[in-house]
């Protein structure tokens, strides 16, 4: 019978309470949308890299291929040197204290 009267009393107070839970629960939603909208800045990553090797020519003599080809080889050998990730392990290394501006 005591289950009963604690449950009863317990739906009570929520009754006479009620405005102070809805107040509560409103304002945590809107502190929680300003922090989201105003405050928080969103971080979306995404990165992908594609390494060109040497490729097998039918004709070595071909100049023009030849050097297209080793201009994507520099390139893509260029894209890793300067990814983020051997960027910040040289930060690292080093130990310097500035941030790195790449443009390319």
């Amino acid at each position: 019978m005591d289950e009963q009267y604690n449950l009863k009393g317990l739906l009570l107070l929520c009754k006479r309470r009620i405005m102070t839970i809805l107040l509560s629960f409103t304002l945590i939603i809107v502190l929680t949308s300003i922090m989201t909208i105003y405050v928080l800045e969103p971080k979306y990553e995404y990165s992908k890299q594609v390494i060109v090797g040497q490729l097998a020519f039918k004709n070595e003599n071909d100049s023009y291929t030849l050097s297209t080809a080793n201009i994507q080889l520099i390139r893509s050998y260029m894209d890793v040197i300067i990814s983020s990730i051997v960027l910040d392990a040289i930060i690292q290394e080093l130990e310097l204290n500035r941030p790195y501006m790449i443009s390319s």
